[in-house]
This record gives C-alpha cells, structure tokens and sequence, in this order.
C-alpha cells in the first residue's frame, strides 16, 4: 500500500473548463481604465493591450492605495501579476508586486474567499471584497484568492497583504505547513479566522475533492503579537460540529457494502480533527469503533476495498504509535 501522503498537484485541466465563462464574466466587470500610468504597466502590457482583471482601491491615512490583478490574457489563467500602488503627489508609486504562475488566476472577489470545507458552528457573515479591516487592527488589508488551476480544493490559496502605517505593505498571511484557502468567522466575534489545510490520499488516486482526508487548522488574529497564530484548540465546539457531521455521514453507511473510497477518508478526516484539537487517543478510539468492519455488509464488499481497508487502518496504527498522524514522515 502507498502510505497517506501530501496530495501532490494534480490535474489542471479541469477547472479551466469550469470556470473559464465566469472569470470572462468578472474581467469584463473589472477591465475599466486605470486613472494612472506607471512604467511597470507598459513592461507588463509588452506592447499589448493591457489585460486588467480586477482591482481595489482604498483611503489610509489621506493617501490613496490601488491594487490591480493584470493578466496575460482574458481568461488570466496566464501569470497574472498583482500590483499595489501609493499614489502620492508626485505620481503612483510601485509598492509590491506578486506574480504567479501561468496556471494561476487571482480574485479579489468575496464569494472566493469562504473555505468549502467549513461546516458546522460558523458564521457565514457576507464577506468583504477588496481592501477591508478585517483583522480590526486599524489598517487595510487586501484579501486576494489565488487558484493554481488545479481539480482540487489544495490548488488554491489565501493571501493576506496589509497596508503599514509608513505607507508600505506587508504579508500578514499565517505561517503554517498547511495551506491558507478561506476566512470565517468562527466564534462570532466580527473577527475573521484563517482556516488553513492540508490533504492526504491513501493511494487510491484521491484528487483532494471534497470526500479526501484533510486536517484543518484555524489561525486567529493575536493583537499583542500584531500576527496570525494557531489557535485551533480554541475552537473544540467547531471542531465537534464537523467530527459529528462526518460521524453521520459514516453512520449512514452502516449495513450497505463497504465503499473504502468514501468512508476511510471520512475516518481519517475524523482522527485528525480530534489531532489538531489535542484529543489524539480520544480521536483514534472513536475511529477504531465508528470504523468497525463488521458495522458493513463485508459479505458484498468488493476484495480490494476490504484489503484497503485493513492497509489503511494497519497504517494509521503505527502513525498513533509514532503520536502524531497529521505529521507523516516523509518517505
């Protein structure tokens, strides 16, 4: 058997498809004229049309800031660059610049900043496009959703740029080995949470779609460190919340064959959420009953699902003994 590992990238086609008519719809929206000029502009138009996808502006401190996203071409799924700049007396001044690759697209929009795998206990207020406080520390910040073009929810990511007092910007995105891909507000304080995940597959193929094992972690705004920080054993109640709903949907399976592919990465999902919350035994003793055989109809079970399945649980066994299953060595 393959062990559990880091989803690598994986198909890309995919999502070109399946989004293309709507970000030709946004860019159509958002392709309006800069009131600005810069040389950067020129050096990435490249003697072309310029390709503007969408852009932001915001006030900070009787300055004005605006940041575009310029693609390659319409769909921008070309190395699109994102640009902030100052606009100051004497001209807009370039003060960051981040540029992916040709794979990738950008948003500023909302509606791509919300993680699909939150479920449960979470405030699902309408979130902010553009610049915003949404960390409440008294500066703008810009939320921009980047997808890598990938079938998977692991394909994209989060990143959060802050305006700074001496008319700068820095990166206030959590440092984490996971992977920043939405913002709620958890616990209902009117503060927004950074949700960051990482996903495993069990050797059967998974694409990190939504039924694959994932280990979730929650970042929370600490204002005496002016920074994310993990803070994902604050938020036990959440967590049940999605252990319960996983616990359903295994539940629901019982007495129906074993489908390995679905309820094994339902399992797994279930141990880490219970890992990342410090209930690791406590996780691993749930699982070991929720995930009984003899709770499905092994009789009508194909083969290979039921020697998966004995891999699968044989592997977790000694991820438990080495205290930690989120943190697989790598092979």
């Amino acid at each position: 058997m393959t062990s559990m590992k880091d989803t690598s990238n994986l198909t890309r086609l995919f999502v070109l498809s399946m989004l293309s008519v709507l970000i030709l719809s946004a860019c159509s929206q958002a392709s309006t004229p800069l009131d600005f000029d810069h040389p950067r502009l020129h050096e990435l138009a490249a003697g072309k049309p310029l390709i503007i996808l969408d852009v932001a502006r915001t006030e900070f401190n009787k300055t004005s800031y605006v940041a575009v996203i310029i693609g390659q071409n319409p769909t921008g799924f070309t190395n699109p660059t994102l640009l902030v700049f100052r606009l100051d007396t004497n001209g807009p001044v370039l003060i960051s610049e981040l540029r992916h690759d040709e794979w990738a697209t950008m948003f500023f929009d909302s509606e791509y900043l919300n993680s699909e795998l939150l479920k449960g206990d979470v405030f699902k207020e309408q979130l902010q496009s553009g610049f915003a406080d949404r960390n409440h520390n008294g500066l703008p910040d810009l939320a921009v959703r980047v997808s890598n073009g990938g079938n998977c929810y692991d394909c994209g990511s989060l990143l959060l740029l802050e305006l700074t007092k001496d008319g700068g910007v820095r990166d206030i995105t959590p440092v984490s080995a996971f992977n920043p891909n939405g913002l709620a507000d958890i616990d209902g304080d009117g503060t927004l949470e950074v949700a960051t995940t990482r996903f495993y597959e069990f050797g059967f193929g998974s694409l990190a779609r939504a039924g694959s094992p994932y280990a979730l972690r929650l970042y929370k705004w600490n204002p005496q460190f002016d920074a994310y920080e993990e803070a994902s054993q604050q938020f036990t109640r959440f967590y049940d919340g999605q252990i319960n709903q996983l616990r359903n949907e295994i539940v629901s399976t019982y007495g129906q064959p074993l489908w390995a592919p679905i309820i094994l990465p339902k399992l797994a999902s279930v141990l880490f959420h219970y890992e990342v919350t410090g209930r690791l035994l406590q996780g691993w003793g749930e699982v070991q009953s929720s995930g009984r055989l003899e709770n499905w109809d092994t009789a009508k079970t194909k083969p290979d699902y039921l020697e998966l399945y004995h891999e699968v649980f044989d592997d977790l066994r000694i991820q438990i003994q080495n205290g930690s299953v989120i943190e697989r060595p790598k092979n």
